[in-house]
């Protein structure tokens, strides 16, 4: 006599062999660090939340600085404050800490990715490098040229250009902001995932910092910077799997 059939059990939302699991890196993540997450807090929400926190940032500090030539009084409580703790040691640091973000080694972080991803064949994400980094740069650069706003008068760094949005946060934010996105897409051990993640995270924080500390940015100029490369960067993503969902619809080959 047959013993009757188990039912199968439904998926939890966990478990990446349900048909119901979120199938991006992210939802990997969650499940290789035993996250229970709620259905409704899935990547494509939490992504669709940070984004338009960010946007909320951004004109919130659009706001802020209102008339370019005028320093909100928060910019100047910050300079303030800054002023008075100033170390030659801290400097010095903060300037080594500075160049991280600067247009030599982001560069060269950039080039060293995309041969690195073009060694693997990893067509997708060295597209999505060339839009995000280069084309980011030409955007933060258009962004100056509209907001117009002078950079702090007493800085430590002999800098010229514009000051609104800050270009060492914003490509920061892109460029770190993609080698997060490319970690949680990867099969790493979870605990690689999370400390390459820390790592990006830091040096975000650390780069707009010391552009604060060494006076050669408003405070507002920073968070700013972060918002719009956040978006910007949420939006070549978007730009680039929008492509590779036409190419698919099209029937043709998809691409690694």
């Amino acid at each position: 006599m047959t013993r009757p059939k188990r039912p199968m059990e439904a998926p939890s939302p966990g478990n990446p062999s349900g048909p119901g699991s979120d199938p991006s890196g992210y939802g990997r993540l969650a499940t290789r660090l035993r996250v229970r997450t709620p259905a409704y807090l899935s990547g494509a929400v939490l992504m669709l939340g940070a984004t338009c926190a960010a946007l909320l940032v951004f004109l919130a500090m659009v706001r802020i600085i209102g008339d370019p030539d005028v320093v909100p009084a928060m910019d100047l409580r910050v300079q303030r404050t800054v002023e008075s703790i100033l170390t030659p040691t801290t400097i010095h640091l903060m300037v080594i800490i500075t160049s991280l973000g600067g247009v030599v080694l982001m560069t060269l972080f950039s080039l060293t990715l995309a041969v690195a991803l073009w060694s693997r064949r990893r067509w997708v994400h060295l597209f999505e490098l060339l839009v995000a980094v280069p084309l980011g740069a030409a955007a933060m650069l258009a962004m100056k040229q509209f907001f117009q706003r002078t950079r702090p008068v007493e800085a430590l760094l002999d800098v010229r250009g514009l000051s609104f949005p800050s270009g060492h946060a914003f490509i920061s934010m892109v460029f770190f902001g993609f080698v997060i996105h490319l970690l949680f897409r990867s099969r790493l051990n979870p605990a690689w995932i999370a400390g390459g993640t820390s790592l990006a995270l830091a040096l975000i924080a650390l780069i707009g910092t010391s552009r604060v500390y060494l006076g050669v940015h408003f405070l507002t100029d920073v968070v700013g910077g972060y918002a719009a490369g956040f978006l910007w960067l949420v939006l070549a993503l978007r730009l680039v799997r929008y492509v590779e969902r036409r190419r698919a619809a099209r029937g043709r080959p998809a691409v690694p």
